[in-house]
Formats: structure tokens, C-alpha cells, sequence
């Protein structure tokens, strides 16, 4: 009979607030309020209805539902970014550089000899800033964002500047 009024206590308070453990939702989180406590009733009303349970979780911050909304909404936005960027995230890795770095062995030079001669006459038709962040990527090993990094851009203006340059490259050597 004790284990089901204790449980049927512990439910109803669980029923009437939600209790964050702000170590776990926050992590690096050093304060030594170690709960956020939110309910639509009071906490005086918390206090007299679950005085154990509140005590339990003591030093906590006590917030309304209305109060606790933004930061609710906040993790919904920060959880939609994330998806977001794990969807279009390339598991290769091959714009940053670090696949090159873990796969040597699957790059490959596709020019040799005197086709090189042939390659740096069609480069040097390439007009500027295009030419130079081609040169930077394929023949420094500059990555995209390393690049715009250094030229105070964005990594879409170097992506687009460099497809630009590939572009302009393979009608040269296609038109000999």
C-alpha cells in the first residue's frame, strides 16, 4: 500500500510540473542550481502539494510554463538546424580536405606529362579571382574554406568562383 501511494505522489507531481536536471540539458553547465522546476502552479502550491519531491530536487529554479516556453522553442529551433545540417552533411568529407587525408590512395592526378603543359596554358586564360582560388584549391590543397577564409568571403562565392574556373577550363582543353 506505501509503494503504490509513494508512486501515485510521484506521478501526479510528475503530471503537474517538469523537472529539468540542468547538468544534462546544458552541458558544461558548472552553477550549483542543479534543477529547473516548471509548472502552472505556483511554487508555493508545489511546495505544500510535493514537499518531498521538491526537496529532492533542491537548489532548483522555479518557472511557469510561460516562462519556460522560449527556451522550449529555442531547443525545437536548435534541433531543426541540426537535422537540417545532418541531412546536407557529406559524409566524405570532401570539400574540408579530410577525406584526401584518410584516402591518399583514391586521389587521383588525372594529368601527366606533357598534358601538363596543355593544363597551365588553359589555366592561364582563366580571368582573376577565379584562376587564383583554382590554383589555391587543386594545386596548394587549400580547402573551400580555408580559401575563403583567407579572401574574407564565403565558402559559396569560392564554391561557385571555382566551378566557374572548372567550367571555363574544360571548354579550353575541349576547344584545344
Amino acid at each position: 500500500m506505501t509503494v503504490n501511494v509513494i508512486n501515485n505522489s510521484i506521478s501526479k507531481f510528475q503530471d503537474e510540473c517538469r523537472v529539468v536536471n540542468m547538468k544534462h540539458e546544458y552541458p558544461g553547465y558548472t552553477g550549483t542550481v542543479k534543477w529547473i522546476v516548471v509548472s502552472d502552479l505556483t511554487e508555493a502550491q508545489l511546495n505544500e502539494r510535493y514537499p518531498k519531491e521538491m526537496k529532492e530536487h533542491s537548489p532548483y529554479i522555479y518557472m511557469t510554463r510561460l516562462e519556460f516556453r522560449p527556451i522550449v522553442e529555442s531547443h525545437s529551433n536548435d534541433r531543426k538546424h541540426e537535422m537540417r545540417k545532418a541531412n546536407s552533411y557529406d559524409a566524405y568529407s570532401y570539400e574540408d580536405g579530410t577525406f584526401e587525408a584518410f584516402h591518399p590512395e583514391l586521389v587521383v592526378h588525372p594529368f601527366d606529362g606533357t598534358d601538363y603543359e596543355e593544363l597551365h596554358m588553359a589555366i592561364k586564360k582563366i580571368p582573376m579571382p577565379h584562376r587564383e582560388r583554382l590554383i589555391k584549391k587543386f594545386f596548394h590543397g587549400m580547402t573551400i574554406i580555408e580559401i575563403a577564409d583567407e579572401e574574407g568571403t564565403t565558402k559559396q562565392a569560392v564554391s561557385k568562383s571555382i566551378n566557374k574556373a572548372l567550367a571555363l577550363l574544360k571548354i579550353s582543353l575541349q576547344n584545344g
